[in-house]
């Protein structure tokens, strides 16, 4: 019985040793640490407004001045950017004089002149006003505008294109890419918007971007139907 119990004893001890040692043997591996990193994406916007204030501090009827405003994206990201735009004569005579045509590549948006095409990093925008000039029409300029001060007052806003951002945030716009059959640019743009966001878009007549150039709902319409 004491041999049994000396050899249990001694058995015991013998464990507990291999344990705090840690002689176990296991076949064991691991890999290398991979690291995934993620940076952010930059919406950085500009804008450029060429205007020479001290040539027009004595205008006449039928005087026409420069004025370039456009936006360029220093950022990553691919942008839609829109340009508030407010005018206003001193006094709140009427804006009738005023002459200035918005260029063909922009529309009008919720009080804002949205640019029709995506912006890439690096882009820049048509001018906003036609010919880049401001004037004045000489039988709408009567005598009550003499002396009169009047202000144009702009500024720029930007979003990312992608993910849906300019029609989810409320500018409601819908940006439409080109789609590619039998690797040919088809003519034909197709949105990523879902049937139910169509309906939506053509209830509330907003108008869409494409990538390239501005394209009308009836394409769009056309081509879901195919």
């Amino acid at each position: 019985m004491k041999r049994r119990n000396v050899v249990f004893i001694t058995s015991m001890l013998l464990v507990v040793l291999l344990i705090a040692g840690g002689t176990f043997a296991w076949f064991t591996d691991n890999t290398p640490l991979k690291i995934n990193k993620f940076k952010a994406g930059t919406l950085d916007i500009v804008l450029i407004d060429r205007f020479c204030p001290d040539m027009a501090q004595n205008v006449n009827p039928g005087d026409c001045y420069f004025k370039e405003v456009y936006v360029k994206n220093l950022g990553t990201k691919r942008a839609v950017v829109r340009i508030k735009k407010d005018m206003a004569f001193e006094g709140g005579l009427s804006l009738a004089p005023v002459m200035s045509s918005i260029g063909s590549d922009w529309f009008e948006k919720n009080g804002y002149f949205v640019y029709k095409k995506v912006l890439n990093p690096g882009q820049s925008t048509t001018g906003l006003f036609a010919w880049n000039k401001i004037c004045f029409s000489g039988p709408l300029m009567d005598n009550t505008y003499q002396g009169k001060g009047f202000d144009i007052k702009v500024m720029a806003e930007g979003i990312q294109a992608s993910n849906h951002a300019p029609w989810l945030n409320g500018w409601g716009v819908k940006v439409y890419y080109p789609i590619v059959r039998s690797g040919e640019l088809a003519e034909g743009l197709v949105s990523e918007a879902t049937e139910a966001e169509m309906a939506a878009i053509l209830e509330t007549e907003a108008a869409p971007i494409g990538e390239d150039s501005a394209v009308e709902i009836a394409d769009v319409i056309e081509e879901v139907v195919r």
